[in-house]
């Protein structure tokens, strides 16, 4: 793993003037573990804390990270006797930073999907007026903006507008809110998680994850997709009387979820409800729709809408069971 931490030029931190003025090796070894075990160990675990503190999997990164840093520690601290060598103005600053980069690089690793996730959020922060953040060498904070600009954003695609709308919900209920403690609930509150990571907030259960929807009855995502593909190859008229009247516990529409899974995009899910991709983005908006406008739609009656759809899901039942039956049973 290669760290990259930039330190600006200075006179170099008075904590490092024992390691410099060394006159033999045993006097330098007992300053750098003197060193790390004084100053740069209380940094390292303050960071992890604060950096994995709304998870109940920290102990998965936090383990390997002080390692990891002491590593890059002592190779820094060898360079610091060298003509051109840069000094280090403040090394608890250098500690924290290395400590961070560390941690970033272990997630990314560890838990791809909630590093992607993660990407997504600090864009809307940084892009949508709704939200405002502050960042500070401890942590960066979000919080919504004082005021709504609008329900919708006109410039986000359907997909990070659905996002969008997640997150202001959490900051609805606790607000302003760390950036990883944010990750971790939109994590939850949407499924996108590698593995089981729970926020200690338990305020956020208030919002339904996609395990609570009609649509997803599994907490695996593989089960999602398995799910996905035979709603795929419904009749049309059942898929469509399915997918447009589909609405979680909060009463919104949870086909959102799909395109933040990867599972289906806009231009995917248009042509399965028979709309041009324009008429169906606007459809988006109004989701889920009454059964009468959807019977205006597929010219039926409102009694045939409620017919297609319960027999979609019977037919989803059905096949759901039968290909999750263990192979003894088949």
């Amino acid at each position: 793993m290669s760290l990259i931490v930039h330190e600006p030029l200075g006179p170099g931190d008075p904590l490092l003037a024992k390691i410099l003025s060394a006159q033999s090796a045993v006097d330098d070894e007992r300053s750098v573990e003197q060193l790390i075990t004084d100053h740069a160990l209380p940094v390292i675990h303050s960071v992890v804390r604060r950096r994995c503190r709304s998870w109940n999997d920290a102990s998965a990164v936090s383990d390997d990270v002080p390692g990891e840093v002491i590593v890059h520690l002592l190779r820094r601290l060898r360079t610091l006797r060298r003509e051109d060598a840069e000094p280090i103005n403040s090394f608890d600053g250098y500690v924290a930073a290395v400590t961070t980069r560390v941690i970033d690089d272990l997630l990314r690793k560890r838990f791809p999907r909630r590093a992607q996730l993660k990407n997504r959020v600090r864009y809307l922060l940084r892009h949508d007026p709704r939200f405002v953040w502050t960042s500070s060498e401890e942590e960066t904070v979000c919080a919504l903006a004082e005021r709504l600009v609008s329900k919708r954003h006109a410039l986000h695609s359907w997909e990070v507008e659905t996002l969008a709308q997640q997150m202001i919900r959490i900051l609805q209920i606790r607000s302003p809110r760390g950036l990883e403690d944010l990750v971790t609930a939109v994590g939850e509150a949407t499924g996108i998680m590698d593995r089981a990571s729970v926020t200690n907030d338990p305020k956020i259960e208030s919002i339904p994850a996609p395990a609570e929807n009609p649509l997803v009855r599994s907490e695996m995502i593989d089960t999602l997709r398995l799910l996905w593909l035979e709603i795929v190859v419904l009749q049309p008229n059942q898929r469509v009387a399915l997918l447009l009247n589909l609405r979680d516990e909060s009463g919104d529409s949870p086909l959102g979820v799909l395109s933040l899974l990867g599972i289906a995009s806009v231009d995917e899910l248009a042509p399965l409800v028979g709309m041009p991709r324009e008429q169906f983005v606007d459809v988006l908006n109004r989701l889920p729709m009454q059964d009468t406008e959807i019977a205006a739609l597929l010219h039926l009656t409102q009694q045939q809408v409620i017919n297609l759809r319960k027999a979609a899901r019977e037919r989803l039942r059905r096949r759901l069971t039968r290909l999750q039956r263990p192979i003894s049973e088949s």
